[in-house]
């Protein structure tokens, strides 16, 4: 009876020593970290074996599976061996973002054969997210100015590959932008104001609704602080910019005075194809106001030695 116990009992010491803690973190990350990833792309993990403390490490021999788990995503189990050794360096790719209302952990459990065995699940102790690499706009390079645009389809979150996230959808986004003047150099000073409404991501595109009310170079900024903000150890931003000239639509000419003519008499002036027979205008004050859609005057639209928007202008007459 009492071998019995001591065999039992020698049994469940074993069996408590394959079940000690694991976990997983970045790679060489003295703090077991692990932070934003990017879909798509390759990030290395540091696999480690530790005592039933969770804190030492401890020596094992052995499989262990892993995989990336969130509330909507389950990655494939991954199997790696432990040869007498305390950790393990692993490579994974995602192709998938995890983020917003959402985290994800690796999952981790020893095994004897098969990642289909039952066996205690670790979690690594920091949760992470995966986010699209970057933003890019698909929009024309000029447009006119106060004319309202929709663009669909015309931001895109993309991936490491250069794919589009499809599992990237976020909304309440804002646009922001910066004036700038011919040379591109930014300029406060220039009059205008952009609209645009809220950026809605839905399977990694969102429409564009634009408009600008002079004209200018506009350099468009879009930031996502919030996607990545558990993280909080490595806070990370989707990020993506473009910039659109926004161009006068037409001119409007404006006569200050009457015109005066030269050789003309009393109130009767007559006209001949032959320009020697006819009166000649001797003296013509008007106004040229660049406008955009609207018909509103642009204010940004100044002579070209102010570094602005303005080209040499020719007035020709037509019969």
């Amino acid at each position: 009876m009492n071998g019995f116990f001591y065999i039992s009992l020698i049994i469940l010491i074993l069996s408590d020593f394959a079940n000690a803690g694991l976990d997983a973190w970045d790679y060489k990350d003295k703090q077991r970290y692990i932070s934003t990833k990017i879909e798509a792309q390759k990030f290395s993990l540091t696999v480690a074996s530790l005592d039933e403390n969770n804190e030492n490490f401890q020596q094992y021999s052995g499989y262990v599976c892993l995989r990336v788990k969130s509330p909507s995503y389950t990655s494939p189990w991954k199997k790696i061996y432990f040869k007498n050794q305390t950790k393990k360096r692993i490579d994974l790719t995602i192709n998938r973002s995890i983020g917003g209302k959402e985290s994800a952990v690796i999952e981790l459990k020893k095994v004897e054969n098969s990642c289909l065995e039952n066996s205690r699940i670790y979690e690594s102790s920091d949760k992470f997210t995966i986010r699209p690499l970057k933003f890019v706009f698909s929009v024309p390079k000029n447009l006119k100015s106060q004319k309202r645009y929709l663009f669909k389809n015309a931001i895109k979150a993309i991936n490491a590959k250069g794919e589009i996230s499809k599992s990237y959808n976020f909304d309440n986004l804002t646009l922001s932008y910066t004036k700038r003047d011919r040379n591109l150099k930014p300029d406060s000073s220039l009059k205008g104001e952009l609209k645009s409404k809220p950026i809605t991501f839905k399977e990694g595109v969102s429409d564009l609704e634009i408009s600008f009310s002079d004209t200018a170079n506009i350099l468009l900024k879009l930031i996502d602080e919030n996607y990545c903000k558990i993280d909080k150890e490595s806070p990370n931003s989707i990020k993506g910019e473009t910039d659109i000239n926004f161009l006068i639509d037409h001119f409007n000419l404006k006569f200050i005075s009457p015109p005066s003519f030269k050789n003309a008499h009393e109130n009767y002036t007559y006209l001949s194809n032959d320009l020697n027979m006819s009166a000649f205008i001797e003296n013509l004050s008007l106004i040229i106001e660049a406008a955009g859609e609207a018909n509103k005057t642009l204010f940004n639209y100044k002579d070209p030695k102010d570094r602005y928007f303005a080209n040499l202008l020719d007035i020709n007459q037509t019969a």
